[in-house]
């Protein structure tokens, strides 16, 4: 109604500890039929009553209650592709907004937007991708377009000061890296050249 669309976000490189498949790797531990879905360290998996950095498998961030998915698992990558494919047909949601997709390999976002394709041709997919990175979008790339932290980068300079400003990978999950400062002019210079990023992608067939 109203023009209005849909994009959900979809958190997919982790479930939560009471995630179905999880839990059976709890359960069963080596014999669940889900333990190549993720990463555990070693066995018994302990999964509660276990401080951060000391868990004995793979988590977001180190949290316990967010193990990462094993994206070498074609269930896995089935699993995935399944629950975009669904939320599309069912729900008639307009695209997917990618949480943090860096950390799986590209060629699964492509095969990921080809199956959205598949049910909502409209379908968008918008990948949380840090910096300049005009490769990875459009049809030369994996991702229809990125949230845009560079001009966010840019204004945090502008309005935030005159001095630099060093982000801590605990502040920004996009990584260590300065904000610079920047005057009127610098911020115009500045995000011209993310635009021509993009303009020059566009150019080439790459968006």
């Amino acid at each position: 109604a109203r023009g209005m669309r849909v994009v959900p976000d979809g958190v997919f490189n982790h479930t939560g500890r009471g995630h179905w498949a999880f839990a059976s790797l709890l359960d069963a531990q080596e014999q669940s039929p889900y333990r190549d879905w993720f990463l555990p360290k070693s066995f018994p998996v302990v999964a509660y009553g276990v401080e951060r950095y000391e868990v004995n498998y793979e988590c977001w961030w180190d949290l316990p209650d967010l193990p990462k998915l094993n994206f070498d698992n074609p269930g896995v990558q089935a699993h995935i592709l399944d629950v975009g494919a669904h939320w599309l047909k069912e729900f008639k949601v307009d695209g997917w907004r990618l949480d943090y997709p860096g950390e799986i390999p590209p060629a699964f976002w492509r095969e990921f937007r080809e199956r959205c394709r598949a049910e909502q041709p409209h379908a968008v997919t918008v990948g949380e991708l840090f910096g300049v990175r005009p490769q990875d979008v459009g049809e030369g790339g994996h991702f229809d377009s990125l949230m845009n932290y560079s001009f966010g980068t840019c204004a945090l300079g502008f309005a935030g000061g005159t001095a630099d400003v060093q982000l801590a990978q605990d502040d920004a999950i996009g990584g260590e890296y300065v904000v610079k400062a920047l005057d009127g002019p610098g911020f115009r210079s500045a995000y011209t050249d993310v635009l021509q990023a993009y303009e020059s992608a566009f150019a080439s067939g790459g968006a």
